[in-house]
């Protein structure tokens, strides 16, 4: 939440305590955007314990890169998914 929020998650828990965070209308497209990767990856990945282990390592397929370093851009966003589609249809392994 902090990625989509531009916030620390530090800020973020302190203004929950006095207010409800409210996402604006971008950060509610990629906050869907990211659920949506999320899901795709534990049905490929078959739990979630797997999935966080792959997005916080760099990843070949993404230029080397971490994918939580790239998932906050519509490029890298669409490069995961790329990724997950052929993880899933067998392309890699």
């Amino acid at each position: 939440m902090s990625r989509i929020m531009s916030k620390s998650s530090r800020k973020i828990k302190r203004q929950g305590i006095k207010q409800p965070a409210h996402l604006n209308s971008q950060q509610s497209a990629m906050a869907l955007h990211h659920a949506k990767v999320l899901e795709h990856a534990i049905n490929v990945f078959g739990n979630q314990q797997p999935v966080e282990e792959w997005l916080g390592r760099p990843c070949k397929y993404l230029n080397g890169n971490v994918p939580l370093d790239v998932i906050d851009n519509p490029a890298g966003l669409q490069a995961i998914e790329n990724y997950l589609e052929r993880i899933e249809y067998g392309v890699y392994q």
